[in-house]
């Protein structure tokens, strides 16, 4: 479930770029309404660094091992040569970069802490999150292609395809635009949920319930419906499709009605929406309804390589989405499906 207690502490990935760092306002926003500490987290991948901190193993550890300022001291103490030299700048800097991040966060009353690794990135960032504790992790995406379609970067891919914590995605679009305004502070501004009728989309009810009822704020349950094609003559099947889209937009607001007053019954805000079109484009277009509203969508499940298989909606709206999107893992959409 996804309640202030558990969600006491949040990882936030950092690689030093503006695009991960512009992401910190609209996290700091949940974490002020949350009283949850951020946990910056960086990872150092240079193949010196391992050398380094190999060789001096029996204090910091191996390759994939959690530094900490410290520990990085000591290494720097023991080694006088090259390798000591080029171990201490990349991961100096990197550790200086969340210590001025950090600083910026404190400053706003935001409880903050920082921590740093070495290895894989996605590795170690599902590693940290487990370690400390964290109750969801959060990170910024890359932008889009040429061509239009959304490329989430191959770590915060990866991560989203195998954490068994929610994971909440940010595109640059509010990194950039909406760092600093009015908007940020607000965020979120309602909890957006689609809904199919299956135990995926209503599993993913009790992970918004909960932060709706956190935070105060309305909850949209949307659902999608088609318009089925007629072989009658024209004017039959102006009639025919008319009342074919009649049913469906009855029988999708019915479903969603059902599941609404279901939750209205704790007290909270549900509206409903139901629009014909595909299910992710229903999805985004009441997602602009809102500005600084959370969509939440959910995972299938494992696939063959025991990775989550995110689904077709649920991918196109992660990656095309200009609002954030927090994705619910099978385990904790089990709990209430």
């Amino acid at each position: 479930m996804f309640s202030s207690t558990a969600v006491s502490r949040i990882l936030v990935p950092q690689d030093s770029s503006p695009l991960s760092a512009g992401i910190l306002p609209w996290i700091a926003s949940l974490a002020s309404k949350t009283a949850a500490e951020i946990r910056l987290f960086t990872v150092v991948r240079s193949e010196i660094e391992v050398m380094a901190v190999s060789e001096a193993g029996a204090i910091v550890g191996v390759s994939g091992s959690r530094l900490t300022e410290t520990a990085i001291g000591r290494v720097i103490n023991r080694h006088d040569g090259p390798i000591a030299t080029l171990e201490e700048r990349p991961s100096e800097r990197a550790a200086g970069h969340l210590d001025r991040l950090a600083a910026t966060l404190a400053n706003n009353g935001i409880k903050v802490s920082t921590q740093l690794a070495i290895g894989d990135p996605p590795t170690e960032i599902l590693r940290e999150a487990h370690l400390s504790e964290c109750g969801l992790i959060a990170m910024a995406t890359h932008g889009r292609t040429a061509l239009g379609r959304g490329l989430l970067g191959s770590v915060t891919d990866r991560v989203l395809h195998s954490s068994d914590l929610p994971v909440l995605v940010i595109r640059p679009k509010q990194a950039v635009e909406g760092a600093g305004g009015s908007l940020v502070s607000r965020f979120p501004t309602a909890v957006i949920v689609g809904l199919d009728g299956s135990r995926l989309s209503e599993g993913c009810l009790g992970t918004a319930a909960d932060i709706t009822n956190m935070l105060h704020v309305d909850l949209r349950l949307v659902r999608a419906y088609t318009r089925p094609a007629s072989r009658m003559s024209r004017d039959e099947a102006e009639w025919d499709l008319d009342l074919s889209a009649r049913q469906s937009k009855f029988d999708a607001e019915t479903y969603l009605e059902r599941q609404a007053a279901k939750l209205r019954l704790s007290g909270m805000s549900v509206a409903v929406h139901a629009e014909p079109g595909a299910p992710e484009s229903v999805i985004l277009h009441v997602a602009q309804k809102w500005p600084g509203a959370l969509i939440v969508v959910g995972a299938k499940g494992r696939s063959g390589l025991s990775r989550w298989v995110l689904g077709s909606v649920t991918d196109k709206v992660v990656r095309s989405s200009s609002s954030p999107v927090l994705v619910v893992p099978p385990r904790l959409a089990a709990l209430t499906a």
